[in-house]
């Protein structure tokens, strides 16, 4: 178990999903195949559904740093907005195949979740956004956060790693209850 103490609980980890820079080169067809495969087995596994279209109707990039400051940008505009953006990005995304490292679907998503959307696009480009996502990639280098998604608990000033990559909650609630009893 490793712990980390004294880090500030201010950060949001939706925004360490992903983890790719901007980019505007397609996505090798390799890696398409392995996030493809990955989805069936998700599917198979938990009967969450996927929009395979998303593969033939778009360009795939490997670029998520646009996503994660469209959720920064959201909770900036409005306290919520955030958790409402990360719901509508994965929605657009997974189900309804639309591209979210397209500034123009980041837009419209913000539309859709009650945002203005010249505001949201301004605050794309903010400074002060990119610098929040820095200061997030930053705290996940130093939490040695690898493996998406991750999971960790905060209990008192630790911070407790509980899973890296997908788990179920009749895997996950008795890790939880054994870490926190512990001293």
């Amino acid at each position: 178990m490793r712990r980390f103490a004294g880090i500030s609980t201010t950060w949001r980890c939706s925004t360490f999903w992903g983890l790719a820079p901007d980019t505007e080169a397609p996505m090798p067809a390799p890696l398409q195949q392995q996030i493809q495969a990955t989805w069936r087995h998700i599917e198979a596994r938990t009967g969450t559904p996927f929009n395979h279209d998303f593969w033939r109707l778009n360009q795939p990039r490997r670029a998520t740093w646009s996503a994660c400051r469209a959720v920064i940008s959201a909770g900036r505009i409005e306290t919520g907005a955030d958790e409402r953006m990360v719901a509508a990005i994965q929605r657009a995304y997974y189900l309804e195949a639309r591209n979210p490292s397209d500034a123009d679907v980041l837009v419209a998503l913000a539309q859709e979740t009650g945002l203005d959307p010249e505001r949201f696009r301004g605050m794309l480009q903010d400074p002060d956004t990119e610098r929040q996502l820095q200061r997030h990639l930053a705290l996940k280098d130093k939490l040695g956060v690898q493996g998406f998604p991750a999971l960790l608990l905060q209990h008192g000033d630790d911070l407790l790693a509980l899973s890296a990559g997908y788990d179920t909650a009749s895997g996950l609630i008795p890790r939880i209850r054994k870490r926190i009893r512990e001293p």
